[in-house]
């Protein structure tokens, strides 16, 4: 089965400080006479919000319809941004971090359809906020990876949409977007979700088994296992090699959660993350550990 995503209209969400250039209305005016040309059905609408709060509410009644009537969304959010999150045209600051309940919240209610695209300065780093306890806040992401001029972002983004209502192919869509802006160096990232949990994961791996944080929670499981009058026959070396044990079984289950397939079972066709795709990213130096 495909791990490509189905949506049903284009949500662009817009908050410029006034006097600056709209490029929310102006890209949402190119849609709507792509869509006349083209009959595509996705619909585009463009909504005007100045705070937090207002996209906080916007994003809600988003993922009501979602739910309600499968109304799934391509949200395009065009805004200021740095490595930290948005600023909002209230000059209302929202960090990766705060937007992201919404987003997956949203993302839920689309069974992992959401294609999320920031007309933001930085918005690829919303990524790194990503932990796999967590499911994902969209089964796609694109964004620059770094500054880019307000109009540079306009043009890129019509080239984007454009083919997109031309031709529905996303992929060719993502390459005029690169070329518009600068042929040589890729100033934008599509992250898709597997993706993105590839690398969380290798992430968690490296931090939570590297020689030094497993020398630690061995000691410390060794401690309370003494307390409690229960010494390991085998020592810490047994320890160490049921907790290793672990990491297998504890990635399935974070791989449910993240893909949501706990929820919607047939996600599991969609994404075939493996845990040996996951341990084959993992660095030489973190090897010595594991």
């Amino acid at each position: 089965m495909s791990t490509s995503a189905r949506f049903s209209k284009i949500v662009v969400i817009q908050s410029i400080p006034e006097g600056e250039l709209h490029t929310g209305t102006r890209l949402h005016e190119d849609m709507q006479i792509r869509e006349v040309y083209h009959d595509r059905g996705f619909n585009p609408e463009l909504h005007n919000i100045t705070s937090t709060k207002e996209l906080r509410d916007l994003l809600s009644e988003l993922e009501q319809k979602a739910r309600r009537d499968g109304d799934w969304p391509i949200l395009h959010v065009e805004a200021h941004g740095n490595t930290d999150g948005l600023v909002l045209a209230s000059k209302e600051f929202i960090s990766w971090e705060a937007l992201k309940p919404a987003l997956i919240a949203l993302n839920v209610a689309t069974k992992n359809n959401l294609l999320l695209t920031l007309a933001a300065c930085y918005g690829g780093h919303l990524t790194k906020t990503l932990i796999p306890l967590e499911r994902a806040p969209c089964w796609a992401l694109v964004g620059p990876v770094e500054g880019i001029s307000a109009g540079a972002l306009l043009d890129s983004f019509i080239e984007f949409y454009d083919e997109l209502f031309a031709t529905g192919n996303g992929s060719a869509a993502l390459k005029r977007l690169n070329t518009s802006v600068n042929a040589d160096k890729l100033s934008y990232t599509f992250s898709q979700c597997a993706q993105m949990f590839k690398l969380v994961y290798r992430r968690y791996l490296e931090e939570q088994f590297s020689p030094k944080v497993l020398r630690k929670r061995v000691e410390s499981v060794n401690l309370q296992l003494k307390q409690q009058g229960r010494p390991p026959k085998g020592g810490l070396a047994e320890i160490k090699k049921k907790l290793l044990s672990t990491r297998e079984l504890y990635f399935n289950k974070h791989k449910e959660i993240f893909f949501m397939t706990d929820l919607y079972p047939e996600n599991s066709e969609r994404f075939k993350v493996t845990y040996q795709d996951v341990f084959k990213l993992l660095t030489v130096g973190s090897l010595s550990g594991l």
